[in-house]
């Protein structure tokens, strides 16, 4: 059977977002088996070869591709050894398209929208308080470029003002759920408890993650994974997307879309009172 090799060397949300193409892309080429090649950096690659595996499509991890100077090698290797006559190839990685003001090839085909990730996991397992706003103010596992410059340069919002999004979101009668690993809660989980108030530990693995996400009110979070899921399932959802945004075109829908009705891109990294 022919393949389509994609070559996939970026972040796990950027995962999320390219496996809502692959059902256009799949229509296009029936015939073919869709195979990933996969780089990166941190445990973001295992998680994206596992989200895409149980999606249904094959992933190989290509040893030490986890930087853009390894890129083109890789590229190039993939092409001459792997790559069979019949087969097709596309890079879908940080795009070099993007910062030469050119369309990445993948762009072409259409996001699936609504698109429910599988998971795997039976949502009886989980509990999910009524309510439920899921929240999460930080990304640190999965932060290649070091989380303390981050935040020195305004990627994060700071903590009070996180903790003034919680306060806000328990007086209009939410629960405040954290997502994510560690401490990506800033600290906030415990403070909010010990102050009295109801919140939800909802840091877990990815699938379990994943599954809890589909059964929130919404989603509050900074510019990492879990906001993928949410958006691409219609629950209203707010991302601060404050860095990086010329990759935003990756993650939305090229024209107009349902999915802006319940998303919204909060891209300026100056704190207001508003």
């Amino acid at each position: 059977m022919a393949k389509y090799h994609l070559l996939a060397l970026h972040g796990f949300g950027d995962t999320l977002s390219l496996l809502t193409r692959i059902p256009a892309l799949q229509k296009e080429y029936p015939e073919h088996e869709i195979v990933f090649w996969l780089g990166g950096f941190g445990k973001a690659v295992q998680f994206s070869k596992e989200q895409i595996e149980r999606e249904g499509y094959s992933a190989k991890i290509v040893k030490n591709l986890t930087y853009h100077s390894q890129l083109e090698n890789t590229r190039e290797f993939l092409k001459k050894n792997v790559v069979k006559p019949g087969d097709m190839f596309m890079d879908v990685s940080f795009c070099d398209e993007i910062f030469a003001n050119q369309e990445p090839p993948f762009h072409k085909y259409e996001m699936q929208l609504p698109y429910e990730y599988k998971t795997g996991v039976p949502h009886t397992m989980l509990v999910v308080p009524p309510n439920a706003i899921a929240i999460q103010p930080l990304t640190k596992s999965g932060n290649a470029e070091g989380f303390e410059s981050d935040v020195e340069r305004g990627r994060f919002w700071s903590r009070d003002d996180w903790k003034a999004i919680c306060e806000k979101v328990i007086d209009d009668g939410y629960t405040p759920c954290f997502t994510g690993y560690g401490d990506e809660d800033w600290g906030l989980y415990e403070e909010l408890k010990n102050e009295g108030h109801e919140v939800f530990d909802a840091r877990m693995p990815v699938p379990e993650t994943i599954e809890f996400l589909k059964y929130v009110e919404g989603n509050i979070a900074c510019n990492s994974w879990t906001w993928e899921i949410s958006a691409r399932m219609g629950i209203p959802t707010v991302c601060f997307y404050t860095k990086n945004q010329f990759f935003i075109q990756n993650h939305t829908p090229s024209g107009p879309s349902d999915f802006w009705d319940t998303c919204y891109l909060e891209t300026n990294p100056v704190q207001t009172d508003n």
